[in-house]
């Protein structure tokens, strides 16, 4: 398939969850998507032919958490990132490991590091900081101040 039926293709699968397509490069094409229906989104790609889930990443707007999930096309080389937000001060969406198993542990590193939390997520527990690290602290959060 070449690279200008890739983003088509996607946007039909997606149905009315593609809500906007942000940012398109020749290669590489951002969906924002409802953040209720988060774990509909990750399976449908997920489950398209010749496309695999990369990564997880999250991003502190402010006023939400932005988790982005990068896949990639590799036949086509292209990359669709599925963009959505969860409201703060207490980010919260459903975990997608139900449907990519991969995702346990970036999901993991988000609930450390950006504070949010993944409904239905199979290891809630603390995966980089450690134990002893204050409850409701995020070091990426724009608002975290690093004390010495």
């Amino acid at each position: 398939m070449a690279q200008a039926d890739v983003l088509p293709r996607v946007k039909a699968a997606l149905g009315d969850l593609a809500l906007k397509v942000e940012w398109e490069k020749t290669n590489q094409a951002f969906i924002t998507v409802p953040v209720e229906r988060i774990v509909e989104a990750n399976r449908i790609l997920a489950e398209q032919p010749g496309v695999r889930f990369a990564i997880c990443t999250g991003l502190d707007t402010r006023d939400a958490v932005e988790v982005l999930y990068h896949f990639c096309l590799d036949p086509e080389h292209y990359t669709v990132t599925l963009k959505t937000s969860a409201a703060k001060p207490f980010p919260e969406l459903d975990s997608i490991t139900g449907v990519i198993p991969a995702a346990e542990t970036i999901e993991r590193e988000m609930m450390d590091l950006l504070g949010v939390k993944f409904r239905n997520h199979p290891r809630p527990e603390r995966f980089i900081l450690s134990d002893d690290w204050p409850e409701g602290v995020y070091p990426l959060r724009r608002d975290y101040r690093h004390e010495s």
